[in-house]
């Protein structure tokens, strides 16, 4: 079956709202590649997804004075 190019634009704003994973969405999109994806929500312009931070203020702390020393 086919999608329609709404049906496509759907699945392309769940993807960017964090509603489902790239590997399900390229999956749904007939195994696309991720450059394919990023084109696709550029041709919509879709923004990609950010993870929530809420609850992982602690980790991503730790992350960024590991990955950037200098900054803190």
């Amino acid at each position: 079956m086919r999608m329609t190019y709404s049906e496509k634009t759907q699945l392309l704003e769940r993807y960017s709202r964090a509603e489902i994973s790239a590997l399900d969405l390229r999956r749904a999109l007939g195994d696309i590649g991720y450059g394919d994806v990023i084109i696709e929500l550029a041709q919509r312009n879709l923004p990609l997804p950010r993870a929530s931070q809420v609850g992982r203020e602690k980790q991503i702390a730790r992350l960024e004075a590991l990955l950037f020393p200098l900054a803190s």
